[in-house]
């Protein structure tokens, strides 16, 4: 007879229990698909680049493949402004955490010092992007794991959440060139841009004005005299839905090589951007109709003996971005005519590269070409017009061509003229 508390019984009991656990351990478990997560990163840290926190991040979190899907269910978008002791790095959460129905986000932001260094720096950065995908995953008792659960032990700091990146941004810029032998060339310009950006509102004022002076001293000839052009314009949009935008846009400007005392335009238009927020790495397409009734006073009188003419201009311009850390290549386009003088239309195509040099300080290079049909301005004596300006940067001939560089340096947000693709 076995007694069934007897020490035998209760080794076998033992050993039984030891066996199952070891073939509950050893059987295998039903595999859990990863949840993919698309990182949305631009960085203007000229140490840290996009790709070097993408592959940081590969592994880190079980359970998590990254990708550059922006369909995926979880986003996570990486930013980072400059603060003068070094860098404070922002970082957005989206998406349904496992097991919940209701999405979420929120950011937390962190600030990195100059004297941290490119490692340092990585790591930080690569722990807040953990520490904010906690609340995503389903989180057992500390340290432990279960199928289709992952378990992280977390620090958050106590510090509050530091405000978001301005939606401001100011950007003077100057340029110009200087030439000296048997001509005399003087060039200058000047100009700023101030921008507003939120999802919903663009408001957006940009002005420049450019000098030239020109001295020839030739044989026989010797022309000497200076000149100013200004312009200025305005623009005020409204995000309808994702990718489609209303605005109003005013201009006036002074073109005294056009013939030009004054030109002023204001209307409307409507635009489609196929991705009005631009993140790193992205190719951009877009395109826009305006209306605008335009008001010309003229320097000296036209061909079609009119002093002042106020008219109403239909335009269709097109656009090609093209947006990494280093560089933004634009190509813009467009066609454009005056609507009771058909002959009156002109077309015109613009290549832009601007290069980052630092932190705000860009340089930009641009070139381009117009062709055009009858010149609404083109005076019936262009000898009645300032000689200096009629010889350089003239427009109303049937093809021209330009080329600028300029430097700019952007005080407040600088990435939003790089990622806002609104009405640029």
């Amino acid at each position: 007879m076995i007694d069934p508390n007897g020490p035998l019984v209760r080794r076998a009991t033992c050993a039984l229990g030891l066996a199952l656990a070891c073939l509950l351990a050893l059987a295998p478990r039903a595999a859990r698909a990863d949840t993919v997560a698309h990182l949305d990163c631009y960085l203007t840290h000229s140490e840290l680049q996009c790709q070097d926190v993408r592959s940081a991040l590969d592994g880190t979190v079980a359970g998590v493949t990254w990708a550059g899907d922006d369909d995926a269910p979880w986003t996570v978008a990486i930013r980072d402004v400059e603060t003068g002791i070094g860098r404070r790095f922002f970082v957005r959460f989206a998406g349904t955490p496992i097991g919940g129905d209701d999405a979420i986000a929120y950011r937390i932001s962190r600030e990195v010092p100059h004297s941290a260094g490119h490692a340092r720096t990585l790591a930080l950065l690569v722990a807040t992007v953990q520490q904010g995908l906690v609340p995503f995953l389903r989180v057992d008792e500390p340290g432990a794991t279960d199928d289709g659960a992952l378990s992280l032990t977390a620090r958050t700091s106590d510090a509050p959440e530091q405000a978001a990146p301005s939606p401001w941004y100011l950007r003077p810029r100057v340029g110009g060139d200087l030439f000296g032998g048997n001509l005399t060339s003087i060039s200058a310009m000047a100009g700023v841009e101030a921008n507003y950006s939120d999802p919903e509102w663009r408001w957006r004022l940009d002005g420049e004005a450019r000098y030239r002076y020109l001295d020839i001293d030739l044989p026989g000839a010797t022309l000497r005299g200076d000149f100013w052009q200004v312009e200025a314009s305005t623009v005020a949009a409204r995000t309808l839905v994702d990718g489609l935008s209303v605005a109003a846009r005013v201009e006036a400007g002074r073109e005294p090589q056009n013939n030009l005392n004054l030109r002023g335009r204001a209307g409307g238009g409507i635009e489609w951007v196929l991705s009005p927020f631009l993140a790193a790495n992205e190719t951009n397409l877009g395109a826009r109709l305006l209306g605008q009734a335009v008001y010309d006073r003229y320097a000296t009188e036209t061909e079609n003996g009119e002093r002042e003419r106020l008219y109403f201009e239909p335009r269709l311009e097109a656009f090609g971005r093209v947006h990494t850390q280093p560089v933004d290549l634009e190509l813009t386009g467009g066609i454009a005519f005056v609507a009771d003088l058909p002959e009156a239309w002109w077309t015109w195509a613009n290549l832009e590269a601007t290069f980052r040099i630092a932190d705000g300080l860009q340089l930009g290079i641009s070139g381009g070409v117009l062709y055009r049909g009858a010149a609404i301005q083109a005076p019936a004596d262009p000898d009645a017009l300032n000689p200096i300006a009629a010889t350089t940067g003239s427009t109303l001939q049937e093809l021209t061509a330009n080329a600028s560089a300029s430097l700019s340096w952007a005080f407040g947000n600088s990435l939003l003229r790089s990622q806002d693709q609104r009405w640029q």
